[in-house]
Formats: C-alpha cells, structure tokens, sequence
C-alpha cells in the first residue's frame, strides 16, 4: 500500500479504490478506527458529479462500520453504495458490493436478507455471464442455507 498510494494519487480516481482497498486491510487487522478514519478521510471533498467515488466511499464506509458492528450504518451504508453503482450501469461493481453487503448481513444474523442479495448479485452474474463468480455465489448461498459462517470476521468485498 505504501507504494500504490503515491502511484494512486498520480492517477486520480484509483486513489479512493486503493482507500476502499486499505479500509478492508485495516478492517481485517482489528484497526477498525482506523479503517473508519480512512473511509472518512476519502469522502472529504469529494466532486458530487463523481458519483463512482462517492459509491467507492460508501463501500469502505460500509466496511469500516461492519467491522465496528455497527449494523444500521453498515446497511445503510451498503444500501448507498448499491444504488450508486446501479445508478452507474455497473453490474459488476453492483453484484461485488451486494456479495459484501451478504457476507456483512451474515456477520449480523440476518440470513434472509443475506439471501437476498446474494440472489440478486447471481441474477446480475448470469446476465453477463460471470460463470466463476456465479460460482461463489452459489457457494455463499449453500452456506447461507446451512447456516454455516454466519457470524465471523469483516465482510469483504471481492
């Protein structure tokens, strides 16, 4: 991260993916301040016609808030970042986003719900026909139904 920063910031946009990126690392260190610092951080000045950006940051919102458990502002923070990237046309960054949103809705206790994202993020695979992907999903909903892994670490988001 030390050296993709600096190459980040030349390029514009990728930094607020590498801050989600950090915010997930963070996270699953136990540094789940800092992860929220850094998501807050992103946010600050950032254009509101950048709208890819402003859904990046709400992703690592999300992350930093499951980590700190924090359930209604995990929700909502996914829920955001979902219609953002939806908004966008971006079916991979929306199904990616509800997979976390899953895994942290498991983390919470809420299998259905987990469920339900987990269907969407599929039906949205098997449009562009992400066979590999569509893979894991089905892995994630075998275990949703079995009740397997549903309290555990951070959701991630790939």
């Amino acid at each position: 991260m030390r050296q993709g920063v600096p190459l980040a910031l030349e390029e514009g946009r990728r930094i607020i993916e590498i801050y989600r990126f950090l915010a997930e690392a963070l996270v699953l260190q136990g540094r789940v301040e800092d992860a929220g610092e850094l998501a807050e951080f992103a946010g600050r000045n950032l254009p509101e016609d950048d709208v890819y950006s402003q859904a990046t940051v709400r992703l690592a919102d999300a992350v930093a808030a499951t980590g700190r458990e924090d359930r209604d502002q995990a929700v909502l923070a996914y829920e955001d970042a979902v219609r953002l990237y939806e908004g966008l046309h971006l079916p991979i960054e929306t199904g990616q986003t509800r997979i976390a949103f899953a895994r942290a809705l498991r983390t919470f206790g809420d299998a259905d719900e987990a469920r339900g994202q987990l269907e969407q993020a599929r039906r949205a695979f098997e449009r562009i026909q992400a066979i590999g992907i569509i893979a894991q999903i089905d892995r994630d909903l075998a275990d949703v139904t079995s009740g397997a892994g549903q309290a555990g670490g951070p959701a991630r988001s790939s």
